[in-house]
């Protein structure tokens, strides 16, 4: 290692990596805000007004955002000297490798890839192409969506969009990955729409791993660094 190749190299680590100013607004603070104006109206005009306070949390939109919102928590991502790391990053390693989540929580697990894993890796930022990562069925994934669309019965291992994702890690990834042994999960329909009453949502490993990320422009210049230094190594 040459003279301040040690500042070159310095991990990168996004924390909640998923969680940006749209995400929040819409599945906290909205919901805060609407439960404060429901407590005014109680005290100046009406008690019943307590009554959709309680309710609020379970009507659908909020109830799928929260949802949303906890299986995307755990999200963050590392750059160092091993390679590339993500998933629940702030776990203990012993704890999160110990942990075999269904295929909705799979960000509670760690996906690990080594540098020498890594066929390419870029920080995708085209609206156009982040769209097509969430839209794609190649990409299915429940941290965007609240349950499986008719006829999926695979959920993409490695991708872990979310739903206000504006930007994203991408890997393309070659063998020597390690990733959570992911469990199937049962979802329950309505069976006069379906003609079933469940069905079973099974792992697919994904060859493109995909990672949203706040901080696009620092995660693609420590990217670079990162690669620059595997190359004249």
């Amino acid at each position: 290692m040459t003279p301040g190749a040690d500042v070159v190299t310095a991990a990168y680590e996004e924390h909640h990596s998923a969680l940006n100013l749209p995400f929040l607004s819409s599945a906290l603070v909205a919901p805060l805000a609407l439960e404060t104006v429901f407590l005014v109206l109680a005290v100046v005009l009406s008690p019943l007004w307590v009554i959709a306070m309680v309710f609020l949390p379970f009507m659908m939109p909020f109830l799928m955002l929260t949802s949303l919102l906890y299986r995307n928590w755990p999200t963050g991502i590392r750059l160092d000297e091993s390679g590339i790391t993500f998933g629940a990053i702030r776990s203990r390693r012993a704890e999160a490798g110990k942990r075999h989540p269904t295929v909705n929580h799979q960000t509670r697990g760690i996906f690990r890839c080594p540098w020498m894993s890594v066929v390419t890796a870029r920080v995708e930022t085209d609206p156009a192409e982040i769209r097509r990562l969430k839209k794609s069925p190649d990409f299915y994934t429940l941290t965007n969506r609240w349950g499986p669309p008719r006829g999926m019965r695979y959920c993409s291992t490695g991708v872990l969009s979310s739903p206000f994702m504006r930007a994203a890690l991408i890997i393309e990834i070659g063998s020597g990955t390690t990733y959570p042994p992911l469990r199937n999960a049962k979802f329950f329909n309505n069976f006069l729409r379906r003609g079933y009453f469940s069905r079973w949502l099974h792992p697919e490993l994904s060859a493109t791993w995909v990672v949203p990320t706040r901080r696009s422009a620092a995660l693609a210049a420590a990217l670079a660094r990162w690669q620059a230094t595997r190359t004249t190594a």
